[in-house]
């Protein structure tokens, strides 16, 4: 069993203009059916939080009419992978993977306008306009086809945890066409 954390990198032209980079975290299990040979299977769930860039809210501000100041993409969903394992000394090993995934995407867009009120401070209070945020629109895809490969390495801390760094390209099939790509990199403990 594994439980990470780590960075997600958006990748090509068409997610990066609408899309920033995100956060990561998930867990997964690891499974090889024999000590003889170096083939595993890993399933892993993650969740990945992106917040929407300046021009996908200029955009969403000019498509549904209102002024949104605020907006992100939620990309949660799993892989089944396989994993082939080199050892790199008694426990130390470095690991090759791929597979397939499902993926699901869930994006919150927020208006925003001012109101008037009273801002205190530790000297006095004073007359201000405060921003406030209300959801303009939420949607979520289906699940959407995916496909991964990916690079690790992994270092005892002792037994039976291990601490792994790992990296992978991600491509996430669009329901309007096209893919959206990423690069997760993940650091955690398996177990």
């Amino acid at each position: 069993m594994q439980i990470f954390g780590g960075y997600t990198i958006t990748q090509g032209d068409t997610v990066k203009t609408i899309l920033n980079d995100g956060g990561s975290g998930g867990l997964g299990i690891t499974w090889f059916p024999t000590d003889a040979i170096p083939l595993g299977f890993r399933v892993d769930g993650s969740y990945t939080s992106h917040s929407q860039t300046l021009h996908a809210l200029d955009l969403a501000s000019q498509s549904t009419g209102q002024n949104i100041g605020d907006g992100y993409t939620d990309i949660y969903g799993g892989d089944i992978d396989a994993e082939i394992d080199l050892h790199l000394g008694l426990r130390s090993r470095e690991y090759f993977f791929g597979g397939i995934g499902w993926y699901r995407e869930r994006t919150t867009l927020k208006s925003v306008s001012y109101q008037s009120g009273e801002i205190c401070w530790f000297f006095g209070c004073q007359q201000g306009y405060f921003p406030v945020y209300s959801a303009a629109q939420t949607s979520t895809t289906g699940w959407l086809k995916s496909w991964n490969a990916g690079i690790g390495f992994e270092f005892p801390l002792g037994d039976p945890a291990s601490f792994f760094i790992d990296g992978r390209f991600l491509r996430i099939k669009q329901p309007q066409g096209g893919d959206w790509d990423f690069i997760p990199i993940r650091i955690g403990i398996r177990f």
